[in-house]
């Protein structure tokens, strides 16, 4: 089981994965990332999926790169700034 957890600082997501009873902890450091891929939105602006892809329809949101035929991702600095972080 996985709970990913962000905690002050929205750029550095924790994971802590339950084997066996044991928690282990892994860090993720966004904060130097480019382009932020779509499973990591929540974590970072707390903002969910469905609505990021629902604000794309009604384009509220700033464009994706296509990073291959089947992986997109935001610019993390057009993200920063439709967020007000900048």
């Amino acid at each position: 089981m996985d709970l990913l957890l962000t905690i002050i600082n929205p750029s550095v997501q924790i994971r802590y994965t339950l084997i066996n009873t044991r928690v282990y902890l892994k860090m993720k450091n966004l904060s130097n990332r480019r382009i932020i891929r779509p499973s990591e939105i929540q974590g970072i602006y707390g903002i969910s999926r469905s609505t990021v892809y629902r604000q794309i329809q009604q384009n509220k949101f700033p464009a994706r790169v296509q990073l291959s035929p089947n992986c997109v991702g935001w610019n993390k600095e057009d993200l920063d700034k439709h967020f007000g972080l900048v």
